[in-house]
Formats: structure tokens, C-alpha cells, sequence
């Protein structure tokens, strides 16, 4: 059951402007900062609920309005605000923003993976912004992480924002993994981006933008990764299982990228037997791509 103000895959579109409100209060007009704020708000209030219902709402979200959000995160419209904003912060937008957000969250829904194999831009344009934004958001994180500014506010949180684009970029290189390296991050962009990745999976280790700089590292290096990058390319597909709950086949799994068998895609798509309550027929959504 749904929290009585938890939001929709509607909300989500309105807030990005992808989607007229049903309402007059500029809601689907913020400005682009704004936007950041409310989907993280939106986001916070989704993860209460269950993780079904998460990825049912997401689901959604993506069927209808993935195009769009991948094409407002690689074409940031103008900041339309009133208040004067400083040229690093246009300039961050590039990689803190709505869409940018949206897209870490729905990094595990089946339709982000389907749409991507129409294009491969996204990984570059993304992996771009990041090495030219990596001096000065370097700099910031080494005085957040100096002793005597560990109690300040000293800037955004570039760690975090750094560790959300480098997952996503992980996830990107992953369903691409069939790919030629330079089809996805050309030669001249990765060989920028391999000392930050490095430099970030040392400095940070044990803290989430270390793992995934390390994790994105050995995906673009290591072929003796290779292995694991296939295992999580089928989990991004939802290949591992058969995706009836009674079943637990692992091989050809054609049916809808989901099923071992036609005869349980039919089936679970009303399935609702015992604690399952997200059936196919709640996740499957006829898509434009």
C-alpha cells in the first residue's frame, strides 16, 4: 500500500518539466536547481515504500519518460531562475541535476538498459563533463577532507555527486560491455578519466566513491573482470532467474528478457499467489523505443 503522499511516475515527470501539472502552482516550471531539491525529496519519500513498489512507480516513471529525461540530462536547459548564479554552479549543472538523478535511480530498472542500446552518447557526454569539472571539484573535496575544515561547509558535496555520475557511468559501461571501448568513452576521454578514477579509489576506499571509481576502473581495464561485468549486465536485463516466482530457471531466458518459457511470462503477468504482490502486468509498459 502506498504512503498517502508518496509520488507517482507523474510527479517525478511534472517536477522535471517533462509533464504538464494537473495544477497552477508552477510546479512543472521550476527552475533547474529547484528541481534537484524536489527529486531528492521525491526520492526520500518513495524509499519508504516497499522495494516492489519502488520499482513498480520507477517503472513507469521510465517507460513513459525516459526519452526525455536522457535528453534534458545531455542538454541541460538554461537555468531560469531569478537569482543570480555563479559560473561554477552553471557549470556543475552539467552533472547535478534532475535528470542526472532520475537516471541514478533507475539505473536497475530493465527499461533504462533497453533504451540505451538505441545510443551510446550518454557514457561520453557524462565521463566529459565529469574530467573537466575534476580540478575544481578536486580541490573542493581535499579541503572538505583537510583536518582543519572538517567541520565546514566548504561547498557542494562533490563526493557524493562525483560517486553517483561514476556509478552511473559504471552501470553505462556494463550494458555496453560487448561494445569497443572508444564507441562508448572515446580514447582521449578515458585516458583522462583513468588517473581521476585511480587517484578517487585510493583517496576514498572505504567510502562509496572509492568503490565505484575502483569498480568503473577494472570495468575499462581489467579483463579479467570481464566475468563479473557480464554477471551484471544480466542482472541490469534481469536474466539471472526466471522472473515467475516459482521458478528458478537460469538458462535461455528469452521471453520478455525475463522468462525461461512463454508459458510464464502468461502467467505471472496477473500472478498472485502467496506474499507476491507485484505481478508482470504492474512492471510491463508499451514504450515509444
Amino acid at each position: 500500500m502506498l504512503f498517502a503522499d508518496s509520488p507517482m511516475s507523474k510527479d517525478f515527470a511534472v517536477a522535471l518539466g517533462i509533464e504538464k501539472s494537473d495544477f497552477t502552482d508552477g510546479r512543472d516550471s521550476l527552475p533547474e536547481m529547484a528541481k534537484v531539491a524536489v527529486l531528492c525529496k521525491y526520492l526520500d519519500d518513495l524509499r519508504r515504500e516497499t522495494e516492489e513498489q519502488q520499482d513498480i512507480i520507477l517503472s513507469r516513471f521510465a517507460a513513459f519518460y525516459l526519452p526525455a529525461t536522457i535528453e534534458r540530462a545531455l542538454d541541460v536547459p538554461p537555468h531560469n531562475s531569478p537569482r543570480a548564479v555563479t559560473s561554477d554552479i552553471i557549470a556543475d549543472m552539467g552533472l547535478i541535476n534532475g535528470y542526472l538523478i532520475m537516471l541514478v535511480a533507475l539505473q536497475h530498472i530493465p527499461y533504462l538498459t533497453q533504451y540505451l542500446n538505441t545510443g551510446k552518447r550518454l557514457a561520453a557526454v557524462l565521463a566529459e563533463r565529469l574530467v573537466d569539472l575534476s580540478p575544481r571539484w578536486n580541490d573542493s573535496m581535499r579541503r572538505r577532507d583537510s583536518r582543519s575544515n572538517q567541520a565546514s561547509n566548504d561547498g557542494a558535496d562533490y563526493n557524493h555527486e562525483a560517486g553517483n555520475v561514476v556509478q552511473l557511468l559504471g552501470s553505462l559501461c556494463t550494458v555496453y560491455i560487448k561494445e569497443k571501448k572508444d564507441k562508448v568513452i572515446p580514447a582521449p576521454i578515458r585516458e583522462r578519466l583513468l588517473p581521476l578514477l585511480t587517484d578517487w579509489a585510493r583517496r576514498y576506499r572505504n567510502d562509496f566513491l572509492g568503490v565505484v571509481s575502483l569498480r568503473l576502473y577494472q570495468i575499462l581495464t581489467d579483463p579479467a573482470f570481464k566475468p563479473d561485468v557480464k554477471k551484471m549486465r544480466s542482472r541490469f536485463k534481469n536474466w539471472e532467474v526466471c522472473a515467475l516466482p516459482t521458478c528458478n530457471a537460469t538458462q535461455n531466458l528469452k521471453a520478455c528478457s525475463r522468462y525461461c518459457s512463454a508459458d510464464h511470462q502468461r502467467e505471472h503477468w496477473t500472478y498472485n499467489k502467496g506474499f507476491v504482490i507485484v505481478n508482470h502486468k504492474q512492471m510491463c509498459h508499451k514504450t515509444e523505443y
